[in-house]
C-alpha cells in the first residue's frame, strides 16, 4: 500500500506500506516492512522500518530492524521487538468522520 496524501485511521496486516514525500499521515500501522519519505505521527509496529532522507516520524515505533537516512527524524519511543504477523485480511481504516 502507497500513501501520498493525507490519511488518519489505521493501516492494519499489510505486507508492505510506504509514505511517499508527500505523505502525511496519522494513525496505526502494522505491516511486514514500512518505508517512509513523508511524515507520520501514530503508532508503528514492523519488521522492518526505513526512514529515508525527508521522512518525519513522530509517536511510538517498536521494529525488528531499522534504518535511518541522514536527514530522518524519528521523535518519540522506539523499542527492538519481533514483529508479529497476524492472520487474515489485510484492512485499511480511515479515521471516523467528527
Amino acid at each position: 500500500m502507497h500513501v501520498d496524501g493525507e490519511f488518519e485511521g489505521s493501516i492494519i496486516d499489510v505486507s508492505m506500506v510506504s509514505i511517499g514525500l508527500n505523505g502525511d499521515v496519522r494513525g496505526t500501522i502494522r505491516a511486514r516492512r514500512v518505508v517512509i519519505s513523508g511524515r507520520f505521527e501514530g503508532e508503528i509496529r514492523t519488521g522492518t522500518l526505513d526512514l529515508l532522507q525527508k521522512a518525519m516520524v513522530k509517536g511510538e515505533v517498536c521494529c525488528e530492524q531499522l534504518s535511518v537516512e541522514r536527514g530522518g527524524v524519528l521523535d518519540g519511543r522506539c523499542c527492538q521487538e519481533a514483529y508479529e504477523e497476524s492472520f487474515g485480511d489485510a484492512v485499511a481504516l480511515p479515521a471516523p468522520a467528527v
